[in-house]
């Protein structure tokens, strides 16, 4: 079980201490890149137990109103036939997967994709987030094989581990890539070394992230005094914000009109206010 504070925190000694726990590498396939207007279409995860053994799988498709476009069915093989005939309703999923995680720490290959999707998500069906923390396995890929590898994708690094990859982005078999990454490192190295790669984070709820590009494309509510509040689902007085990325210490995003027309970057400064929220300053 984990329950411990930020590995770049001091006083995560406790969380250093633990031994043995469980891990549930976890994986999820969407339509599109962005946690608040994209939705779920896949999601699997397996459980490592103490004892570094496979014990239990979970996967599902997932009922969308979001189209699955051309291109996802290209990437993923999932269709849109797939999701309506054997999806299932999303706050069943949701919920069953929490259960299935319980407090295990959670894995998940570039972590803050999966992550903003299953906080966002959870959120949208009122289901409470997992008391757990999730580490990243692309930090630990580029930590323990580092100059090793032409790229660090989950299919290279898996097979740098001995495990080929042959169905990518299908999440039952980008999760099984997973735990066999983690249980080979596991062999030589300790848990405290994986953690420490992996900086562990948080499971926060969806207004406490502070979301980039292109791993968190947004849409965020413009008032008339420039400052932009992270919302879902909100209503636009002039437009809508898209693609807020970090460069060179400032903010730039595109702004759309409701009239379908766009604007130029326009640099701004962000920070996180005391409640959570993202606040955006046009300059």
């Amino acid at each position: 079980m984990v329950d411990g504070k930020n590995m770049g925190d001091g006083s995560n000694s406790n969380f250093l201490k633990v031994a043995k726990m469980e891990f549930v590498p976890i994986d999820v396939e969407t339509t599109g890149f962005s946690p608040a207007t994209d939705d779920i279409i896949e999601v699997a995860a397996i459980k490592i137990d103490s004892q570094r053994r496979l014990v239990n799988s979970f996967s599902a498709l997932v009922k969308t109103k979001v189209p699955v476009s051309h291109e996802i069915t290209k990437l993923t093989g999932i269709t849109q036939k797939m999701v309506d005939e054997e999806g299932e309703d999303p706050a069943s999923v949701l919920s069953r997967l929490k259960r299935f995680i319980g407090k295990s720490l959670l894995v998940a290959h570039k972590a803050t994709f999966d992550h903003g999707f299953l906080a966002l998500g959870m959120a949208k069906q009122n289901i409470e987030l997992p008391e757990t923390r999730i580490i990243d396995s692309l930090k630990i890929s580029k930590y323990f094989a580092r100059n090793k590898l032409v790229n660090y994708k989950l299919g290279t690094v898996a097979e740098h581990f001995g495990f080929v990859l042959e169905e990518g982005h299908r999440a039952l078999a980008d999760t099984e890539a997973l735990a066999h990454i983690i249980i080979e490192i596991l062999k030589e190295h300790s848990e405290e070394q994986l953690l420490a790669a992996g900086e562990p984070a948080e499971f926060k709820k969806p207004s406490q992230f502070r979301f980039r590009h292109p791993e968190h494309l947004v849409n965020l509510p413009l008032h008339e005094t420039g400052i932009l509040k992270m919302a879902q689902d909100s209503d636009v007085r002039h437009g809508k914000i898209l693609f807020p990325y970090k460069t060179s210490g400032t903010i730039k995003v595109l702004f759309e009109k409701n009239d379908g027309t766009r604007e130029a970057l326009v640099d701004g400064q962000m920070k996180l206010t005391d409640g959570g929220e993202l606040d955006f300053q046009v300059t």
